[in-house]
């Protein structure tokens, strides 16, 4: 099960999972983000966090003057404990994206494999074209997706601390 997991990794693909607590409650940890988040098609675009906010969840990103599909995407959920909120943080590329990266890159894995097989039947040699251009486009994903990857590397913590700032929170201990 490491494998994969791994190999998002590497690729820039991965989910991190924080969670942290707060000592306000969902409703004022819900007016506080609602404050401080332009909604998604605000026309001001004055606040340097846009996203939606709902009752018990939210989901944000960091605004950038560029665009960039392999931004950092956070989705939270709020839950009202006692006298604080738990608040569960998952940092991750938007999931459409991901889909189609994996689905792009898997395709081409697939059509270069093909590619060797048929090129290793009796009297028929391996198209170095095909496999070559193949290879080509698999590291020209590879590339576009880290450099992707690259541009959004502060915007985790980023928006760890918007959060974390405005709903005075703190990381949960393990439990």
């Amino acid at each position: 099960m490491a494998k994969p997991l791994i190999l998002l990794r590497v690729l820039g693909l991965e989910t991190t999972m924080i969670e942290l607590v707060s000592p306000l409650k969902r409703s004022e940890c819900v007016s506080r983000l609602g404050e401080h988040v332009d909604k998604p098609w605000s026309i001001t675009k004055m606040r340097p966090v846009f996203g939606t906010v709902d009752e018990s969840s939210f989901t944000l990103r960091q605004r950038t003057g560029y665009r960039n599909s392999f931004h950092t995407v956070l989705h939270g959920t709020l839950h009202e404990e006692s006298r604080e909120t738990r608040i569960r943080c998952r940092f991750s590329l938007n999931p459409l994206v991901r889909g189609i990266m994996l689905l792009w890159l898997a395709g081409i894995l697939a059509a270069e494999c093909l590619s060797m097989v048929r090129g290793a039947r009796p009297g028929t040699p391996p198209s170095l074209d095909t496999i070559a251009g193949l290879a080509l486009m698999f590291c020209f994903g590879i590339a576009l997706l880290k450099f992707g990857r690259h541009l959004a590397r502060d915007q985790e913590p980023y928006l760890l601390a918007f959060v974390t700032r405005w709903l005075e929170a703190r990381e949960a201990p393990p439990t």
